[in-house]
């Protein structure tokens, strides 16, 4: 209290005295009170590749770092399943841009993954290519010979396995180029190492390590590895990223200009081929979606677009236990009760108790359910407030006991949904 304050005071009578007391006590209060954040600004842009006979070859998921620059290239096979409503047969989630245009294949997107995109394209090969133009040429090792299908209706070979330059127009036709009656699933490799060839041919020219399911290139090496935090997600050290400065990329081009010119990493969703003739009766080309994996890949890549798929509390899962593989447990039994993970990250240091700190009262009872699920747990009401997130699940070492102890003993276990191998990703050269 100021010595201006306390004569005011003084010289006030009774009755303002006490009221001016009163707003000193609740600034007092305020300043000491919790401290607010806010989820990372990560817009998303929808590309939508269309072959020569105007279908959708393919898909990608742009996302930009929540400091404005780098970023996420997220590839998403058309044929990528589209569960069906009540009973009816599941759908190629590319075959929506056939019923409806772009805005189809946008909403279909966004519902099948929970998210909120800012921008939407859809690009044939000439477009492609004029996206492409400025990161030409681009070079990439092909593990196999790449198949495109030939004006007769024959498969031809248009590169074969090895090293490959080629200018923008080249780069467009790879990444459309699919052989007669080629999976989606065994093209995956040679996608995801253009999309990373391009990445590296726009990136600062400083070295940087890929790491195990993602290729990675920009101007500091780091792991995007799921369960270790990814350009999108919260840096080492803390649990929310900084928002993205004011201005945000307002054309699909930009946006993958903004992730260029960062710490960026191509990532594919992870899917597995539905091969069993009773889930997929008419033979589709057709890619299942591992849930748990793909709702922690977003939460590391694009927090800040999530949008959650119930009214249950949304989360934020914080990695104390030093080990990436015990935070993708910790995702799919959160995920497996209908949890709403929306970020992820790794804690400073490694700790061993487990904390669950909600931010209002009112949710003091649903953080409580989350103890069966990621073991004995301190549930209390934090200090930090995070705009976006109602609570904070900090997971610490004494989770992989728990976690071992529930495998040991299934009756009693969390059902987890069977995790698949996500499709194997090619780094470019």
């Amino acid at each position: 209290m100021t010595f201006r304050t306390k004569v005011l005071l003084a010289q006030a009578p009774l009755g303002i005295a006490l009221v001016l007391l009163a707003v000193l006590a609740v600034r007092t209060v305020t300043s000491l009170g919790a401290t607010t954040s806010r989820l990372p600004n990560t817009p998303v842009a929808l590309l939508v590749l269309k072959g020569g006979d105007g279908t959708v070859a393919g898909m990608a998921l742009l996302a930009l770092d929540g400091s404005g620059s780098g970023g996420n290239v997220l590839v998403v096979p058309a044929g990528t399943e589209v569960p069906g409503a009540n009973g009816q047969a599941a759908t190629r989630l590319g075959d929506a841009y056939a019923a409806g245009g772009l805005d189809a294949a946008q909403e279909a997107v966004e519902g099948l993954f929970g998210i909120t995109t800012s921008l939407s394209e859809e690009v044939d090969e000439p477009a492609l290519a004029a996206l492409l133009a400025p990161y030409s040429p681009v070079h990439i090792t092909l593990d196999t010979r790449a198949l495109d299908t030939g004006a007769n209706g024959q498969s031809v070979v248009l590169h074969p396995a090895g090293a490959v330059d080629l200018d923008a127009n080249g780069a467009a036709q790879l990444l459309l180029a699919h052989g007669v009656n080629e999976s989606e699933a065994a093209r995956l490799n040679r996608t995801v190492a253009l999309w990373a060839a391009v990445l590296k041919a726009g990136a600062p020219s400083t070295p940087t390590t890929a790491a195990p399911g993602s290729t990675e290139a920009g101007s500091s090496a780091g792991s995007s590895a799921a369960g270790s935090p990814a350009p999108g997600s919260s840096a080492p050290g803390s649990s929310v990223a900084p928002a993205a400065a004011e201005g945000s990329p307002t054309t699909v081009a930009g946006q993958l200009a903004a992730i260029v010119h960062g710490r960026s990493a191509v990532r594919v969703v992870p899917v597995h081929p539905v091969l069993d003739a009773v889930a997929n009766p008419q033979g589709l080309d057709l890619l299942q979606l591992d849930d748990a994996a793909t709702k922690l890949l977003l939460a590391q890549t694009m927090p800040g677009a999530i949008s959650p798929a119930n009214d249950n509390i949304r989360l934020q899962v914080v990695n104390a236990t030093g080990d990436p593989n015990l935070l993708a447990e910790a995702v799919a039994r959160l995920v497996a009760v209908g949890a709403n993970v929306v970020i992820v990250s790794d804690a400073p240091s490694p700790s061993q108790a487990t904390l669950i700190d909600y931010q209002d009262p009112r949710n003091e009872a649903e953080a409580q359910t989350y103890v069966p699920v990621v073991g004995p747990a301190t549930v209390r009401q934090g200090d930090e407030r995070i705009d976006g997130i109602d609570a904070t699940i900090i997971v610490g070492k004494d989770f992989a006991a728990f976690a071992q102890q529930q495998a040991a003993s299934p009756a009693t276990s969390t059902p987890i949904p069977a995790t698949s191998t996500p499709a194997p990703s090619t780094t470019g050269t």
